[in-house]
């Protein structure tokens, strides 16, 4: 199964404790899968997930979250959720996330969570790359993207999965002491 996530954080107004500091982080899974087993094919559905959490000392407000719908998808008809409960419903089949959607306050050490599917468009070329990226703003911090490599020092990146064939890029790294001995 394909699944991708991705993270950011900022911290604004350094460690006073009086600001708040936002976390996002955005994952895709093939949620149906109607073609080849764990692969995603024309017609699946892909199910991505927004969860931004609050580890600052104050809360977020006016958070609003916003993402296009991709290239070679549509949007699932009335499939956002936030926090469990649906919203912008009856959508008419037009994604509420591309107006973006209110999230109101995310108060400290809390988290907001946002659901949302997609279907891969009949004939979408395998190997095509569908990239996504949200946007969280708030009213105390400035824009936050999402990010697609799990990575947060590398800056903001698009999350993205493969049409047709699996991942196909693996990264391993070995750490070797020179001269040998114990790593201090």
């Amino acid at each position: 199964t394909q699944t991708a996530s991705a993270s950011v954080s900022i911290v604004v107004g350094g460690t006073s404790g009086n600001t708040p500091t936002l976390y996002a982080e955005k994952r895709v899974a093939l949620f149906v899968d109607l073609g080849s087993p764990g692969i995603v094919d024309p017609g699946d559905t892909l199910r991505y997930t927004i969860t931004v959490q609050n580890s600052g000392g104050a809360p977020a407000t006016g958070v609003t979250l916003a993402d296009a719908v991709p290239a070679n998808t549509t949007y699932i008809a009335d499939s956002t959720r936030l926090n469990g409960s649906p919203v912008g419903q009856p959508d008419g089949g037009v994604s509420p996330l591309a107006s973006g959607i209110n999230a109101g306050t995310v108060a400290p050490g809390t988290t907001s969570t946002l659901q949302f599917d997609l279907r891969v468009n009949a004939g979408t070329p395998a190997g095509t790359l569908i990239s996504n990226q949200a946007v969280v703003r708030s009213l105390q911090l400035p824009n936050l993207l999402t990010d697609g490599d799990g990575n947060p020092a590398t800056g903001p990146e698009p999350t993205v999965i493969v049409v047709g064939v699996g991942q196909q890029l693996s990264i391993t790294k070995q750490v070797t002491v020179v001269g040998g001995g114990p790593v201090l």
